[in-house]
């Protein structure tokens, strides 16, 4: 085993994270729906769907009454309102806007209005939780239970390619090192955050959501590029690199490495002491 870095081969590498990330989505599946059950999130949102059908049946009979009354049609496709010319779009946006403003005033649809806004957070709230808790509980398991039993930080799929994970100084890693690693670094900043984001998106907060956990994916892909270690986020915070296991020697402590070193270098001295010359 060498004392120098033996950088893992990128196809391994890739093979272990698709490997480990599969059986994270299957393990995370299987705990959001344990989670769904537990929290009847099949029944919030069944009601949040039966508030908007209902908001529809109040707002009907308003929308029928102001397109009779004005001559508009506001049931109208992408493809149709594209042929309009620019003057019929601004009439039809401004009868939109003054339907709307209209429907503001009726006391019955800003009611109905504020139940939707209302389960929505609930459906909200309940879709986030179930994402993170399950994830977490995932990663905590894959991610450092079975590392810490597997030792050298090694998943099952480091194990099934044949890597390890060590100190950048070829110090195993400790408990408290794994945890940044997995904890803060892949759970947090390079897993939850783009799903937070998504889910802005998903739940009508605009683009910017999007846009952010596509700038977090190519932020991750970048420090991979620009390191010499071709490390990722989580192993910059954590002062890791993933190593070939056969090939790399991996310390159990700093004063191991060190006490390693030192007997290296009486080695050294003693091979380049002169020899006396005896005749």
């Amino acid at each position: 085993m060498s004392i120098g870095l033996q950088k893992a081969n990128f196809f391994k590498r890739i093979s272990a994270w698709l490997f480990d990330i599969v059986m994270c989505v299957v393990l995370a599946t299987g705990c959001m729906a344990l989670m769904a059950e537990l929290i009847n999130y099949d029944f919030q949102y069944t009601k949040l769907t039966e508030l908007e059908t209902k908001y529809s049946e109040l707002q009907q009979p308003y929308l029928d009454a102001y397109e009779a009354e004005h001559g508009v049609n506001f049931d109208i496709t992408q493809e149709a309102f594209e042929k309009l010319s620019e003057e019929e779009r601004a009439a039809l946006q401004a009868h939109l806007n003054a339907f709307n403003e209209e429907l503001s005033k009726k006391e019955d649809i800003q009611k109905q209005y504020a139940l939707i806004e209302a389960q929505s957070s609930v459906v909200t709230t309940y879709t986030f939780l179930m994402i993170s808790i399950s994830l977490l509980i995932v990663f905590i398991a894959w991610y450092f239970i079975v590392p810490y039993i597997l030792r050298d930080g090694r998943t099952f799929g480091k194990k099934i390619f044949g890597l390890a994970v060590m100190r950048t100084n070829s110090v195993r890693v400790s408990n408290p090192v794994l945890f940044i690693r997995s904890i803060l670094g892949m759970y947090t900043m390079e897993t939850m955050a783009p799903i937070f984001f998504l889910l802005m998106t998903y739940f009508g907060m605009g683009p910017v959501g999007f846009i952010a956990a596509v700038l977090v994916a190519v932020l991750d892909i970048a420090v991979m590029i620009c390191t010499p270690t071709r490390s990722s986020i989580h192993d910059l915070l954590a002062d890791t690199v993933v190593v070939d296991f056969s090939s790399q020697r991996i310390f159990e402590s700093q004063e191991a490495l060190n006490e390693y070193l030192a007997s290296q270098s009486q080695t050294s001295d003693f091979n380049q002491t002169p020899k006396a010359n005896i005749d």
